[in-house]
C-alpha cells in the first residue's frame, strides 16, 4: 500500500506518482468510514478487468463537491487511519470476516496492499475537489505513452443518478467526462442502472462510456458486501450493533476509541434515528391507506376484519396500525410469535415442522390464526431482522416471508432487505412491505369483488 500526494519534488518531499492509465483504475471515496464494501468494489474490478494492475483510492479531505451532501464528515486523518488498517488487514482471516469467508469458500482474494494505493492529494488544501479537478491531476501525472487512454473511474450507480442534476455536474463537466473517462459502474439496489444511463443520455444530451460491473463474478457470500455502505456503517454504530461484518478488527477499534458517529453536536437525531423516523412515517402512511381501503370494503359488505401474526417485526406492524384512529373497526387481534415456543403455541404443536424463515412457516402460521380468529383477512410476517455479527451470521439475515389470506384466497411473497440494515430498520422494512403486499391484494379486481363474509 502506497500513499501519494501532489506536491512537487523537493527536499524531504515524495515525488508525485506516475500513472499508466492503461492498467490503472481510480476510486474517489469520502471513506466515512471506509468499509469492506470499498475493497470488494476493487476486488470485483480486478476480477472483471484482469488488465488492471493498480487501483488508486483517492481519499476526500471532507469537503464534499455535491451540494446535497451536507452532513458532518469525520476528520480526514482518522479516516485515513481506518482505511490504512482496512487494507492492511483485509486478507488476514484473524482480523477480517471477508478473508474468513473467502478462505472457507476456497476463494483467493486478488486485492492486496501492493495493488492498492491511497492518494491524499486533497489533504493539503482546504478546497472542494470535484471529479473534474482530479481528472486534470491524473492526466497530468499519467505516463506520456498512456495519455491517450481513458481514465477508468470506479463509481456507484448513485453517481450516474446525480449526473442528471446540472447543479452537481455542469454541461462542461459531462463534456469532459465524455472526452476523458470510462466509468466502471457498481450496481446499487436502489437504482435501475440502465434507466439511469438512458436518463443521462436523454436529459443531458451526452453519451458517456459506461462499463457495468458484473456482481455474479464474485461468490454470493462475498458479493453481498457490495450492499454495504458507509452510511449504513454509521447507522449500525449508532444502533449499537457489532461491527465484525462492516470493517476490519482494527478499524472497529478505532471507531470505538474515537467515539465516532455515536453523537453529533447540534444534531437532534443521528442518521440512524432519522432513517428509522422516516420509515415510521412511511409505515404510518401505509397504515392509513389500509384503513381507508378497509373502510370502503366494510361499506361494500366485503371482508374487512384484520388479524396480524408477526415474528421478527416484533409488533411494529400491529402497533402502527392500531395507532390509526378508527383502526378498532377492522383490527380483530394481533399475535407476536417472537420465540419458537410462541410459534408452537399458535400452531398447537410441540415441534417446528418448517424453518422459521420460510414460505411454509408463513403459510402455516396464517392458516392457524385464520382458524382461531374471527378475522377474514390475515397478514403474517416471519423473518430474520438483524445485521450479521461475530456471534451469529445466517444467509437469511434481512429476509422475510409474507403470507396474506383474504377470504378463501392465500398469497405469499419473499422479501429481501439489505443484509446490513440495523435490526430496527429490518423490522420497519418488513412491516412496510407486509402492508404494501396487503394493499396490492386488496386492490386487485377479483379481491375487490369478493363478497359473503365467512
Amino acid at each position: 500500500m502506497r500513499s501519494s500526494n501532489n506536491k512537487a519534488p523537493g527536499k524531504g518531499v515524495k515525488t508525485a506518482p506516475e500513472y499508466d492509465l492503461q492498467y490503472t483504475a481510480f476510486l474517489l471515496l469520502t471513506g466515512n468510514p471506509s468499509g469492506f464494501h470499498h475493497l470488494m468494489m476493487t476486488e470485483l474490478v480486478l476480477r472483471q478487468f484482469p488488465e488492471i494492475k493498480r487501483i488508486v483510492l483517492i481519499l476526500s479531505n471532507g469537503k464534499h463537491p455535491d451540494p446535497t451532501k451536507t452532513g458532518p464528515i469525520t476528520d480526514k486523518n482518522i479516516r485515513l487511519e481506518i482505511l490504512q488498517n482496512l487494507i492492511r488487514e483485509f486478507n488476514d482471516p484473524q482480523n477480517s470476516c471477508v478473508a474468513q469467508i473467502a478462505e472457507k469458500n476456497g476463494y483467493a482474494l486478488q486485492v492486496n496492499a501492493k495493488i492498492l494505493e491511497i492518494s491524499t492529494i486533497e489533504f493539503d488544501q482546504d478546497l472542494i475537489f470535484r471529479i473534474i479537478d482530479h481528472l486534470g491531476y491524473i492526466r497530468q501525472q499519467a505516463t506520456l505513452a498512456s495519455r491517450m487512454h481513458p481514465i477508468k473511474m470506479i463509481i456507484g450507480a448513485d453517481l450516474i443518478h446525480r449526473m442528471n442534476n446540472p447543479q452537481i455536474f455542469t454541461d462542461a463537466d459531462l463534456g469532459e467526462f465524455k472526452k476523458s473517462c470510462e466509468f466502471l459502474v457498481i450496481p446499487r439496489e436502489d437504482y435501475a442502472i440502465n434507466d439511469e444511463i438512458e436518463a443521462v443520455q436523454q436529459n443531458r444530451k451526452v453519451e458517456l462510456k459506461f462499463q457495468l460491473l458484473q456482481l455474479e463474478i464474485l461468490p454470493p457470500e462475498l458479493s453481498v458486501f457490495l450492499q454495504l455502505s458507509s452510511t449504513q456503517i454509521r447507522k449500525n454504530v449508532q444502533a449499537g450493533h457489532d461491527m465484525f461484518y462492516l470493517v476490519s478488527e482494527s478499524g472497529a477499534k478505532l471507531v470505538k476509541s474515537y467515539g465516532l458517529y455515536t453523537s453529533q453536536s447540534n444534531v437532534v437525531l443521528n442518521e440512524w434515528e432519522v432513517s428509522c423516523w422516516n420509515m415510521q412515517k412511511v409505515l404510518a402512511q401505509f397504515c392509513l391507506q389500509v384503513k381507508q381501503t378497509l373502510d370502503q370494503r366494510a361499506q361494500d359488505n366485503l371482508e374487512h376484519l384484520l388479524a396480524f401474526v408477526e415474528t421478527s417485526s416484533g409488533g411494529n406492524l400491529s402497533a402502527a396500525f392500531s395507532a390509526i384512529p378508527g383502526a378498532s373497526v377492522h383490527l380483530s387481534e394481533s399475535v407476536v410469535a417472537y420465540s419458537p415456543q410462541a410459534k408452537q403455541r399458535l400452531l398447537k404443536k410441540t415441534s417446528m415442522e418448517f424453518p422459521a424463515v420460510s414460505e411454509e412457516m408463513a403459510q402455516t402460521l396464517a392458516k392457524a390464526l385464520k382458524r382461531q380468529s374471527n378475522a377474514n383477512i390475515v397478514v403474517v410476517e416471519t423473518g430474520m431482522a438483524s445485521p450479521p455479527d461475530n456471534r451469529h451470521h445466517s444467509p437469511k439475515n434481512g429476509e422475510c416471508y409474507l403470507c396474506v389470506i383474504v377470504g378463501r384466497r392465500m398469497s405469499h411473497r419473499r422479501i429481501l432487505g439489505s443484509v446490513f440494515l440495523s435490526k430496527r430498520e429490518h423490522q420497519l422494512v418488513f412491516a412496510i412491505q407486509a402492508l404494501n403486499f396487503l394493499l396490492e391484494l386488496l386492490r386487485e379486481p377479483e379481491t375487490m369483488q369478493m363478497s359473503g363474509l365467512e
